[in-house]
């Protein structure tokens, strides 16, 4: 059996912001059958020996790389109850709150750690699609692996394009359809960097490299534990 790894922040954030109901009982209720549909109840999904829920802390290395980053989210109200069901979720469940990066990472990290093979991430978060493993999302109720070679493309294809969620900006000028157009059939690591690098100079020149590595350190995920010193100061 794998190891299942909960995106948290997205479970607390969709039963805070649930309409099933209004005060913080019933929306703690309707996050135990959220869990338990996705960990135990669905008939493609197996019993796992184990499993554990990721929540994001405060503390966020990228806001030191880039201060633009997530700042489209700036003072935007969160749900109500969202705060008392992130500690009902970890006082009830198996949870790791991260310190100094995000769940995602969080989430990676332990992937690479126990064996990319013997994971599942229970995510709908996209950016999960840069890792070559198992990913079951949440909204589609569909399990996918990705292969090495299709999470290289995601990840430069998130270089080139950014992510407008997270107010990440990558080259301007350049879409999805544009940074296909751009790596075309290219597949393997090395050339992928490449001709993404290439771009990022044509753009801006001598100053490219803190242009790569500020999108860089904003999109891709890590793998490993870092030292609090270089991702804290």
């Amino acid at each position: 059996m794998k190891h299942v790894l909960f995106d948290g922040d997205l479970f607390c954030y969709r039963a805070s912001s649930s309409s099933k109901g209004v005060t913080l009982e019933e929306k703690c209720s309707y996050l135990d059958k959220l869990l338990s549909y996705h960990l135990w109840e669905m008939q493609s999904f197996p019993i796992p020996d184990d499993y554990t829920i990721f929540l994001s802390g405060k503390r966020n290395f990228r806001h030191g790389v880039d201060p633009e980053y997530k700042a489209n989210r700036r003072g935007l109200k969160k749900p109500e109850h969202l705060s008392a069901i992130r500690e009902y979720i970890s006082n009830r469940y198996n949870t790791v709150t991260t310190d100094g990066y995000e769940a995602d990472d969080g989430i990676v990290i332990k992937a690479y750690e126990l064996g990319l093979d013997n994971v599942i991430i229970v995510s709908s978060d996209k950016d999960f699609k840069q890792v070559p493993t198992t990913i079951y999302n949440t909204y589609h109720n569909e399990m996918t692996t990705v292969t090495e070679e299709e999470a290289n493309l995601n990840f430069y294809t998130q270089m080139l394009v950014g992510d407008s969620i997270d107010n990440i900006k990558g080259l301007p000028g350049i879409g999805p359809k544009k940074a296909a157009k751009i790596l075309g059939d290219v597949r393997d690591e090395d050339t992928l960097y490449l001709t993404a690098i290439m771009e990022y100079k044509d753009k801006y020149g001598d100053t490219w490299n803190s242009e790569w590595f500020k999108v860089y350190n904003c999109v891709k995920l890590l793998t490993e534990e870092p030292n609090s010193e270089d991702i804290l100061g």
